[in-house]
């Protein structure tokens, strides 16, 4: 056998009697029939990969779609009878005091998230980053300090979190990095001046 440009030559040595076209035909619908196999395998190969790229495309779909359906999700309801006075569970004025006494360690935190956010997928990575320079500048407006609107932003941040664990396929070392990332974001969402139940969804 020997190589001439892209093509094998293949010379086999026979009888002077032997029919060479007899043997020649045969070696080539041998070749043939093992070149299908090869290609039917490849053709099973490339189907099984088309198949794990949309079951992946499906479920980040469904991530995608319960992240959105948590982030729009009302926080806690009150209901109350007879007379009531001010029973907000956080009211505007005393989350502004929280930040004011709090903002070193906010500022800290949020810095933790971001460099949390760093080793997540993409996707999840952009939007924490989206929703931290958003929280950030919900934090330094005092007219935008309001308690369902900074919750929201805090429950987005921790289902950002869990869809990045959920696609990264739970190892360990990464499963580890977004308990850290949840406790980090409770942690905020206490310094800020909120209630555990407002925040997580």
């Amino acid at each position: 056998m020997e190589r001439k440009g892209i093509a094998f030559v293949v010379r086999l040595e026979v009888e002077a009697e032997v029919d060479k076209a007899a043997i020649e035909t045969e070696v080539k619908q041998r070749y043939a029939h093992q070149l299908a196999a090869l290609e039917a395998q490849y053709q099973e190969r490339l189907r099984l990969q088309s198949d794990e790229i949309a079951n992946y495309r499906q479920t980040q779909s469904s991530l995608l779609h319960i992240v959105q359906t948590m982030a729009e999700k009302d926080s806690f309801s009150q209901t109350f009878h007879g007379s009531v006075g001010n029973v907000a569970g956080t009211n505007q004025g005393q989350m502004t005091a929280y930040i004011n006494q709090n903002n070193e360690a906010i500022s800290q935190l949020i810095a933790a998230l971001r460099a949390s956010a760093q080793t997540f997928p993409t996707e999840q990575k952009d939007d924490v980053l989206m929703e931290l320079d958003d929280l950030e500048g919900d934090l330094s407006k005092p007219e935008k300090r309001e308690p369902k609107r900074i919750s929201k932003r805090l429950q987005r941040l921790i289902a950002a979190g869990t869809a990045a664990a959920t696609l990264a396929g739970g190892a360990a070392t990464f499963a580890g990095d977004v308990n850290d990332f949840t406790a980090n974001v409770l942690e905020l969402g206490e310094k800020i001046g909120l209630f555990r139940d407002a925040i997580q969804p």
